[in-house]
């Protein structure tokens, strides 16, 4: 197999959710025994495996095309995995279109007309030609990304629900591939974990019952506070821990709303994925609520269930929704709640039923569904597959 180019689009390994996936993945496949080249905005202090090789890539697209185009004769490399960005700002597609080489496309959990926030929304940083661009006609940029996904060798999704996107757009469904995210079992492993350590180090009450939220914070969330609330007034051991990207004051105002005690809401920074299984060892309960019906997400579930699988990985009781997708995926594991979206009784009753969970031996389940097929490993292995299919058709 030839080496394999892998271009990224992201700032550090250091993030989490998709920003993650791609570094775990490269690194996966590299372990698997691929040559990768990594490009990107790449962090060169991160630990990476020997076969993979990242280079930082030029900006803007034309010359990290051409920077492509050379390196990609240069290392002799055959198949490109591009992680899809917007019709105008994929430099590999348009280096291996001029190669007469395959690219697969990956492409992550957001909305594929997510373009359209770009238009609207002046609070959104995008260059000044990003924002141009957004501002075409939602035809021309169905047109547009159809044509390129159409151009593909084949195309990676996070989520069921973006193929069924892909596919209502006029993709052959046999070209889309549906690899979930994964997990790195060594770093999230309850091995070791001292909860009440864990809780001290991260400035959290030693004592008591604590169920976490992680993630970006939104408006909509309001009915985990209303929940949040209720089970407040009347399990006195249930406190609440935050960890959020964006200003405190939005959080504090929700709590407000609902007359939530502060001493029994904990806000904290968004903490970086290296070091989220002290966070999730620190916890009991674990929310999943996702934003359904926000704006960025109002064409169905389509998000990979990232955090939802670290922590089945320690061992830990899940509050989610209750859609199709994830009860496919995760419907017979004990570890799972699967609650009304937006019904804050319900949401109530499902945190107190999991917290009650918390001691139990089933929830060793969790951690053997994850080693059982939801590794990097597991993705890489399944990459490969693709890799090597599309050279085969190529040659």
């Amino acid at each position: 197999m030839n080496p394999v180019g892998y271009i990224v689009h992201v700032k550090s390994p250091g993030t989490i959710g998709g920003e993650a996936r791609s570094y775990q993945v490269a690194q996966a496949l590299g372990e698997s025994g691929a040559s990768v080249h990594l490009y990107g905005q790449v962090d060169h202090s991160f630990r990476w495996f020997d076969k993979v090789y990242p280079h930082s890539l030029k900006r803007p697209t034309p010359v990290a095309m051409r920077q492509l185009l050379s390196d990609f004769s240069y290392y002799n490399v055959g198949v490109v995995i591009e992680r899809y960005q917007y019709p105008p700002f994929n430099p590999g597609f348009f280096a291996q279109l001029l190669r007469k080489k395959p690219l697969v496309f990956e492409v992550h959990g957001f909305p594929i007309d997510e373009y359209r926030l770009f238009a609207h929304r002046r609070d959104i940083k995008v260059d000044s030609l990003a924002r141009l661009v957004a501002g075409f006609p939602p035809k021309t940029w169905q047109w547009l990304q159809a044509a390129m996904f159409r151009r593909a060798a084949h195309i990676i999704v996070t989520s069921a629900g973006t193929k069924a996107m892909l596919v209502g757009m006029g993709i052959p469904e046999k070209k889309v591939s549906v690899i979930y995210n994964r997990v790195d079992p060594n770093l999230f492993s309850p091995i070791g974990q001292d909860q009440i350590a864990c809780r001290m180090a991260l400035g959290l009450p030693v004592d008591g019952q604590l169920v976490l939220f992680a993630g970006t914070f939104s408006e909509e969330l309001d009915f985990v506070f209303e929940a949040a609330s209720i089970l407040i007034d009347t399990c006195p051991s249930v406190q609440f821990v935050f960890a959020v990207s964006g200003p405190d004051a939005n959080v504090k105002a929700l709590a407000d709303k609902y007359a939530i005690d502060h001493q029994k809401l904990h806000i904290i920074s968004a903490v970086p994925h290296q070091q989220m299984p002290g966070l999730l060892a620190a916890v009991d309960v674990v929310l999943a609520p996702y934003s359904l019906h926000s704006e960025r997400f109002r064409q169905g579930f389509h998000y990979s269930p990232l955090k939802i699988l670290e922590a089945l990985a320690m061992k830990k009781s899940i509050v989610t929704i209750d859609v199709a997708e994830l009860k496919g995926v995760f419907g017979s594991m004990p570890n799972m709640h699967f609650v009304e979206s937006g019904c804050a009784k319900e949401w109530a009753k499902g945190i107190l039923q999991s917290l009650a969970l918390c001691q139990s031996p089933t929830l060793t389940l969790g951690r053997s569904f994850v080693m059982d097929g939801y590794r990097w490993q597991d993705a890489a292995q399944m990459y490969l597959d693709i890799i090597r299919a599309t050279e085969e058709r190529a040659s």
